[in-house]
């Protein structure tokens, strides 16, 4: 949309022992920018990416939320300075933070955290608001706990408001909920991120859309 041209898609064997091959195909379109979907085997391709002239140093280099991770223990220094990645999901405030390491002071990985925490509170809710625990009782009650009735945002508060019949509207840790007819979510929000010398990556901005 804003004028760019794809030079190049190249897929790979995440297993393969090297991506030499793939890389070099890459490297001989001259990319500006190069988007890296992947998982663990980034550790492998970014220094095939700088040995091919492509790497964090030449050209904006894009992850997404399978490689946005923490990397100071895998390349030297400075390697992904200036690296960005995106995933979906609301900013983690410090106090959900703070409330998800005291459940399990060993987590590392936040990613999703509102949105899980969220889920399960608005299927308790749910199958309060249907009075059973069935699956599909559940899901007939999804979308209506999180819309058209009194705002509420913690199962305690949303809980005593069904006790009492009141219908109710689910706002979460992870925003504004409002699932539409088929359950989905009606907006959605993508985290920005950007890595430094630490090879860690800290928030940019968060965009949030309607869908």
């Amino acid at each position: 949309d804003q004028g760019g041209t794809i030079a190049a898609k190249e897929l790979y064997d995440a297993n393969a022992a090297t991506f030499s091959a793939e890389v070099g195909k890459i490297a001989a379109t001259k990319p500006d920018a190069l988007v890296l979907i992947s998982f663990n085997e980034t550790t492998k391709i970014v220094p095939e990416l700088i040995k091919n002239n492509i790497g964090p140093k030449d050209i904006q280099i894009y992850f997404v939320d399978g490689n946005c991770a923490d990397y100071a223990a895998d390349f030297q220094e400075g390697v992904l300075d200036g690296v960005k990645c995106t995933f979906p999901g609301a900013e983690l405030t410090e106090d959900f933070r703070a409330r998800l390491l005291t459940t399990d002071p060993a987590l590392k990985d936040f990613t999703y955290g509102p949105e899980s925490y969220d889920a399960t509170i608005i299927a308790a809710l749910a199958a309060t608001a249907a009075d059973d625990d069935a699956g599909l009782s559940i899901s007939k009650e999804l979308a209506e706990v999180t819309k058209g009735g009194t705002k509420c945002t913690t199962y305690a508060d949303c809980l005593e408001l069904l006790e009492n019949d009141e219908d109710i509207d689910y706002d979460g840790v992870s925003g504004p909920i409002e699932l539409n007819d088929t359950g989905s979510p009606s907006a959605a929000t993508i985290g920005i991120f950007q890595y430094d010398t630490t090879n860690t990556h800290k928030p940019l901005d968060y965009v949030t859309g309607e869908i």
